[in-house]
């Protein structure tokens, strides 16, 4: 049985479950994007292009007073102007339900996707490629228990799939032939969390996790756990502070490396927008087949300048670095600024345009590639409307 029975399966029986409770809700959500990019894989000699891309979404959620279940299929067609290669059709189907009782919580979320690494992949886990038909199926089953007024624990297991179909391409003597450099995997892990109410400002937290990755690829497993001390904290009404700090170990082959994990995070919301300040240290899979740290930290500034005119600055700064036996280890790094404006045309209709540049390096003994790209998106995203049984 595949992920996409199992998911379809599993909304089923959620929607029969709650048949006499409820009504769905349904959100449709249409965008249409255009961009023009002088260098979209961010490397030396890349040539100019621009794409095309058309993604349809459809929200479904059903609520009671102690339930709630969402369904999200999704497609999306991308085209471009310097070659068929690079045009992608992406499909996915993701479904959640959460289940509240009177001291409890329980949640499942199962997701099915089949998308291209050209968009992501750099951002998520510092792998550079082409276009590669990425396809990932994720489960996760999450149990939060409210102990006492002031403590609370948490749960969660989860599970990723991970397989790459192509890659870049190159021809030669007018062959075709395809570039392979990234490897699908699997990787299981658990993570516990339990929090107190230090304060009716604070409180803390101790979080451990552990998780083990299974490389389809000539690379060996890798076994991954940490744990972490992290402390919540509002400083005033509207700026709220978290800061947490841990140590965290990675097997490779029986040989154990250690690393240190932390997070710090700090936000301002106000009546017209927010800002955000965050850096990083985590572990994380990779297509590459290893395990990878990764630093990363950035900026972000929103804000409504009129009832229907939003801007937003950002800045983001990311560096992975492999976790393998050789004391060598190859790091890559990506940096992207980006400078957007809406405009809320009416209630269903948005219009953005965004401006953005972005430098990178594949690995640590090559030079920095850099880019810049303009965006102009068109999304049309009614209120939710009941639908009858």
């Amino acid at each position: 049985m595949n992920c996409r029975t199992v998911v379809l399966a599993c909304a089923s029986l959620c929607a029969a479950g709650q048949a006499c409770a409820a009504e769905w809700s349904v959100a449709p959500r249409l965008s249409w994007t255009m961009d023009h990019d002088s260098n979209r894989l961010v490397i030396e000699d890349e040539r100019a292009s621009q794409s095309g891309k058309l993604q349809l979404d459809l929200f479904l959620k059903r609520a009671t007073p102690t339930t709630l279940f969402t369904l999200q299929p999704h497609v999306g067609w991308q085209r471009y102007t310097n070659g068929i290669n690079q045009n992608t059709n992406n499909q996915s189907l993701s479904a959640a339900g959460t289940w509240v009782r009177d001291r409890s919580r329980l949640a499942a979320q199962a997701s099915w996707s089949r998308d291209d690494t050209l968009n992501n992949e750099i951002e998520e886990t510092g792998a550079f490629t082409g276009t590669t038909q990425r396809r990932t199926k994720l489960a996760a089953l999450s149990w939060t228990a409210e102990q006492s007024s002031l403590s609370q624990f948490h749960a969660q297991l989860s599970f990723s799939d991970v397989e790459y179909q192509y890659e870049r391409f190159f021809t030669l003597f007018g062959v075709t032939i395809p570039v392979r450099s990234l490897h699908g995997y699997q990787y299981p892990s658990i993570s516990l969390t339990q929090t107190h109410l230090w304060s009716d400002r604070s409180s803390v937290q101790l979080s451990g996790y552990a998780g083990r990755l299974i490389s389809t690829g000539d690379t060996p497993d890798s076994d991954s756990y940490g744990v972490d001390a992290g402390w919540d904290h509002a400083l005033t009404a509207r700026i709220k502070l978290f800061i947490s700090a841990g140590v965290s170990r990675q097997g490779v082959s029986g040989r154990n490396q250690d690393g240190y994990i932390g997070r710090l995070e700090v936000t301002r919301q106000e009546v017209l927008g927010q800002w955000r300040l965050f850096a990083r240290r985590s572990v994380a899979a990779s297509g590459y087949g290893y395990l990878v740290t990764q630093d990363e930290a950035g900026v972000s500034f929103e804000r409504r300048m009129t009832p229907r005119w939003n801007g937003l600055l950002s800045m983001r700064s990311f560096l992975s670095e492999d976790i393998t036996l050789d004391q060598r280890r190859d790091s890559r790094r990506y940096e992207r600024a980006e400078a957007a404006l809406s405009w809320r045309a009416a209630p269903a209709w948005q219009l953005r345009g965004a401006v953005a540049f972005a430098r990178a390096r594949r690995s640590g003994e090559a030079p920095l590639s850099d880019g810049w790209s303009t965006l102009l998106q068109a999304v049309w995203s009614p209120q939710p409307r009941a639908m009858s049984r």
